[in-house]
């Protein structure tokens, strides 16, 4: 069998970038959340120090005028901040978009 011999990329100035396709439903924020956790453990193990996931992963693509709602916003709000608690005792970024509201229009943000 053969053995794989893990580098240190950080050694060398490098790291390891991981783009993510979760399993993912249209508004519910806590299952899609707990997919990126999912996927990030993972992305952890394989030693990824940057995680990329799809536009507006945390909510899904489609919600139209769900986008507008206040409990889904808020919803978005915490999503986000467990995303940061998750990662700030990780040597991980992940990379997410979220729906935002602005003025009458709601915008696709990406870090």
């Amino acid at each position: 069998m053969n053995q794989v011999r893990k580098i240190a990329l950080d050694q060398y100035g490098l790291l390891r970038l991981g783009v993510a396709t979760p399993e993912l439903k249209v508004a519910d924020i806590d299952f899609n959340l707990a997919e990126i956790f999912t996927v990030a453990e993972g992305a952890l193990e394989q030693q990824c120090r940057m995680v990329l996931f799809p536009e507006l992963c945390l909510t899904g693509y489609t919600c139209a005028d769900l986008f507008f709602q206040h409990q889904l916003q808020q919803r978005v709000d915490r999503a986000l901040l467990e995303l940061c608690r998750f990662t700030a005792s990780k040597r991980m970024t992940l990379i997410v978009g979220a729906p935002i509201p602005f003025m009458d229009a709601c915008l696709t943000v990406r870090p």
